[in-house]
């Protein structure tokens, strides 16, 4: 793998925007462009978002330079499709989902807003989450970056496969019997279940939901 800013830890990053050796537009872009070049591979992402990516990544850059900026300004991160992103759909890996457009953020993707985190895309799940490798009917299976013959695991398999590649730098995840903890063994990265409830999980898939915490994956 690289060693460029889309491999380097969130701290680090935002070190880099801080004293303004690196632009969160800029990074915003090379995150697209390398979203564009290892997805038709990996299929890490259901739904790139290049668009708000860059209203949030313009909003981070003022914000940098105005003394306003949250703790994940500029921070390019992925949302799992189980996480409702306002005027995206949510598949939750699912045919009978397909189409179904979010009119509502989930509270994590709130927070992560209100934080300044620059939102990438969503992220490829197993169906309804319920499973330890990312695969469904909607599409190919997510496969390994160090291996693409091998799976990146499951459910967050999408999400550990975005982290891994490159592509951003942090994955929102969910878990609840090794959904985010699997595939960050599986792709050489951290990865948390927090106790259930330290981070917001309503306005999301919430079927399992006193089983299921919401986490990062992250390098």
């Amino acid at each position: 793998m690289d060693d460029g800013p889309l491999w380097w830890p969130l701290q680090r990053l935002v070190d880099a925007y801080r004293d303004g050796s690196l632009s969160p537009v800029e990074i915003s872009e090379l995150a697209q462009a390398r979203i564009a070049a290892v997805n038709p591979t990996l299929h890490a992402y259901v739904l790139p978002t290049p668009e708000l990516a860059r209203r949030q990544a313009a909003a981070a850059e003022k914000d940098y330079r105005n003394g306003s900026a949250g703790p994940l300004a500029g921070v390019p991160v992925s949302i799992k499709d189980a996480f409702h992103v306002e005027g995206h759909v949510t598949t939750l890996g699912s045919l009978a989902h397909a189409d179904d457009v979010a009119r509502h953020d989930s509270g994590a993707v709130r927070r992560l807003r209100q934080a300044g985190a620059v939102i990438v895309g969503k992220t490829n799940v197993s169906e309804f989450c319920q499973s330890a490798t990312t695969d469904n009917l909607l599409g190919p299976d997510t496969a390994n970056p160090f291996d693409p013959s091998r799976t990146a695991g499951g459910s967050s398999g999408g999400a550990a496969a975005a982290v891994a590649s490159g592509t951003c730098t942090v994955g929102l995840g969910s878990d609840g019997g090794g959904s985010i903890r699997i595939p960050a063994s599986f792709c050489g990265l951290v990865g948390l279940k927090p106790t259930f409830g330290a981070i917001d999980d309503s306005g999301g898939f919430r079927a399992f939901s006193p089983f299921i915490s919401v986490g990062p994956l992250a390098r």
